[in-house]
């Protein structure tokens, strides 16, 4: 599955544990922080709805749970026709730094379970996640480092990956990702993938026999029915990913609720791939288009397709049956957005997998569940997605009552994280003031004599190898044209698969570190002649919105020369008031490859 997929604890405090759910907290030994309480609030405290409660907080926990008035000389913060709930726990991100953790708390998500980050960053955040100081960051646990086979998901990014092709070699491998610092063993599994290899099953159960060994879950990534049943019969404690190849079956799903195995489902990187994301509609979305941050503009401008329905692929309404049958079996699902796939960002794509889950059959209590309790509890996080006393205090206060409207969820009234209220800004997306382009008539290139453009910078190769593919490009003026004009700009290049997403071709950038856009808004459609190896090409716009992922349009040539003209508005995901720069780009399948291009011009 082509994810970008790059994925129990005693909480330890500075004066010892901290209490179980049921216990009180010490009052012999305070943790500073904040103390308040909130009147008359309906609670769902992670598997029921509690109507009319007081909930007090001290320390960083939830002293208790009742029905009087809180006691004098407490802040009170009324919760009338508001609802209570745990931190959201996002059961699958990829989070790399700092930023990932804020964006997601900014949204309510106050636990991330990561599944392939950095060693160093994975470290760094263990180290503070069980403190009860004040932050403006979710907390962080991690698989650190995934298992995987040789050139199998998970090399392709650029990070340096141990890997694994001998079953006899678990034992050793396990130990060492524990030895990093591992909450959990996270594994990948694509038998029959074209695009990828993968560990075989008898590595797969070794690996799993050994995390069990050492006392660790196992939690193995999937992207097809056979792969599952492997998976689950060989022991795996959750599948990350629900296959959307075809329908699960009974044997299966009998199977899976005997060993008590949970899911994960990701349903928001299937419906981007199906191009049935979130995206534009968060951007309408006045309870949440204010806060989202550039990383999150950008991740949400662009799908897992570039614009393409991949859906032969990532059947959604499959996801959504499976779903449904895996859910009514009484297997536990849980809610994990996989951000920062395309069309996807932290934090807020939890908004939308909540409502994913709901259509795929969940209740909305069922799906709150989901995002709180069911991964407390499948990653054994005590403390966590519960409201309970003796728990942690990271709250969500929304008002209206998401366990009867899965988007009341979306009104968030306060984030509090170790009993401190968060402080939940709006951001500052401000545009850079852009140019109006001086072109000649539009022409952005003529490539009558060289590869210079309208904008002062030339032409320029883009490939994969930017993210560490091997794709290869190199570019060059040929006479004649179309339409026998002077010149035109011959690509010629090579598609290496060591990158799962590759791309190479041509582009010009306005600026060598894109602080120069222009504004295209006065402008309906870009036009070119094109021709060569007949295939799909891809115009991309690198935009304020789509700077990191650019957004995207495909087109397929011939051997001829044939004009094309592109709306600028089907780009979606482009802000065209503010464009950094423009490529053209061949993809799939692999091999050498070339086209030509000619006349490329604003209009």
């Amino acid at each position: 599955m082509p994810f970008v997929a790059i994925i129990g604890l005693a909480l330890l405090i500075s004066c010892g544990k901290a209490p179980k759910p049921d216990e009180q907290p010490s009052p012999e030994k305070p943790i500073e922080g904040a103390r308040f309480a909130i009147e008359n609030v309906r609670v769902f405290d992670g598997r029921e709805v509690l109507d009319g409660k007081t909930i007090i907080v001290a320390d960083g926990r939830i002293a208790s749970i009742n029905d009087s008035p809180a006691p004098e000389g407490l802040q009170i913060i009324d919760g009338t026709g508001k609802t209570l709930l745990p931190g959201l726990i996002d059961a699958h991100v990829h989070a790399f730094d700092q930023n990932a953790l804020r964006d997601a708390l900014r949204f309510g998500v106050t636990t991330e379970l990561d599944m392939f980050t950095t060693t160093s960053f994975a470290t760094d955040r263990k180290l503070v996640r069980d403190s009860y100081d004040k932050t403006d960051m979710a907390d962080l646990f991690s698989a650190f480092t995934l298992v995987t086979s040789k050139d199998g998901h998970g090399t392709q990014f650029g990070l340096p990956i141990p890997t694994i092709d001998d079953p006899a070699l678990a034992e050793e491998f396990v130990k060492a990702r524990l030895a990093e610092g591992a909450d959990y063993i996270k594994i990948v599994y694509e038998p029959g993938n074209p695009m990828v290899t993968s560990i075989s099953k008898e590595t797969l159960e070794a690996v799993i026999a050994a995390a069990h060994a050492h006392g660790a879950i196992a939690i193995v990534h999937i992207s097809k029915l056979e792969a599952a049943r492997d998976a689950v019969n060989g022991g795996a404690d959750g599948l990350v990913h629900v296959f959307a190849d075809a329908a699960i079956d009974d044997e299966l799903i009998a199977n899976m609720k005997t060993k008590g195995v949970f899911v994960i489902p990701t349903l928001s990187i299937i419906a981007s791939a199906a191009d049935r994301g979130f995206g534009a509609g968060f951007l309408q979305d006045e309870n949440l288009q204010p806060y989202l941050s550039k990383m999150q503009l950008d991740g949400l401008a662009v799908s897992m397709g570039g614009g393409r329905d991949l859906s032969h692929w990532f059947n959604l309404d499959i996801a959504f049956e499976n779903v449904r049958l895996l859910h009514e079996a009484g297997i536990p699902v849980l809610a994990g957005s996989d951000a920062p796939n395309p069309g996807t960002a932290y934090g807020v794509s939890m908004h939308g997998e909540l409502e994913l889950l709901v259509k795929a059959g969940l209740s909305p209590s069922e799906a709150l569940k989901a995002a709180t309790a069911a991964s407390a509890r499948a990653f054994d996080l005590n403390g966590r997605g519960v409201i309970a006393e003796g728990a942690r205090a990271d709250l969500l206060l929304v008002n209206g009552d998401p366990t009867t409207d899965i988007l009341a969820v979306r009104s968030i009234d306060r984030i509090f994280k170790n009993g401190f209220e968060v402080t939940r800004e709006r951001q500052d997306n401000e545009k850079i003031a852009a140019q109006k382009p001086a072109l000649k008539e539009g022409y952005i290139s003529r490539f009558e004599t060289d590869l210079s453009s309208g904008f002062a910078m030339n032409w320029v190769t883009t490939t994969d190898q930017l993210a560490n593919g091997k794709s290869t490009a190199a570019l060059s003026i040929i006479t004649p044209g179309a339409q026998e004009s002077s010149g035109a700009m011959r690509i010629n290049g090579e598609i290496s698969t060591k990158f799962f997403f590759p791309w190479s071709g041509a582009g010009v950038f306005f600026s060598e570190d894109f602080t120069l856009p222009f504004d295209f808004s006065d402008y309906k459609t870009i036009s070119f002649y094109a021709r060569g190896d007949e295939r799909e090409l891809s115009v991309l716009l690198f935009t304020r919105t789509s700077l990191q992922r650019p957004a995207t349009k495909t087109f397929n040539i011939t051997s001829d020369w044939q004009f094309y003209e592109i709306e600028l508005s089907s780009i979606r995901g482009a802000a065209l008031d503010e464009v950094f720069g423009l490529a053209i780009t061949a993809g799939r399948p692999k091999g050498a490859f070339y086209f030509e291009l000619d006349d490329v011009r604003l209009q």
